[in-house]
């Protein structure tokens, strides 16, 4: 995917730090590739479906580390830079089963609604703060064969 985005006159870098515990240095990466910050996209994920008697403490912990922590330790970092520019957009990706849920996704479901309550509450700080931030969270949702998007527009202060 890099090699593609660069041959096509983009630019793009590959970074191999987990999202579950190494936010910082992620955005940290970024930064000094691209010189700054503008967009945070948080769209890591993991699945380990099962149904809840057979769910283990371990599936559930991955799934939550990955969608919801990862989530929360990349904006987490790249909140102080936003602050800083008074400028940032976040984009995080949910998912329809987080609000109407999924036989044997009781820890993927609970961590898309997470997501949710986590990028209302930034969005609400961000702009009470000032900052500009512009949040959307994606929700894709399947149905009658279709994949169909959701968007929420939360906290917009400023054009995009």
């Amino acid at each position: 995917m890099v090699a593609e985005i660069n041959a096509s006159g983009g630019k793009a870098v590959f970074n191999n730090n987990n999202v579950t515990h190494e936010g910082d240095k992620i955005v940290e990466h970024a930064l000094r590739s691209f010189g700054r910050c503008d967009v945070l996209i948080n769209n890591a994920g993991n699945l380990r479906d099962k149904s809840f008697a057979k769910l283990t403490k371990e599936d559930w912990q991955s799934v939550i580390d990955v969608h919801l922590n990862g989530t929360f330790q990349l904006c987490h970092a790249a909140w102080p830079i936003f602050q800083q520019q008074q400028y940032g957009r976040i984009i995080n990706i949910g998912s329809g089963a987080g609000l109407y849920g999924n036989f044997g996704q009781a820890n993927y479901c609970s961590a898309k609604m997470g997501i949710l309550g986590l990028t209302q509450t930034l969005a609400k700080e961000g702009v009470t703060l000032k900052y500009f931030y512009f949040f959307e969270m994606l929700k894709p949702i399947f149905g009658a064969g279709k994949m169909q998007y959701s968007c929420q527009l939360r906290g917009s202060s400023g054009e995009l």
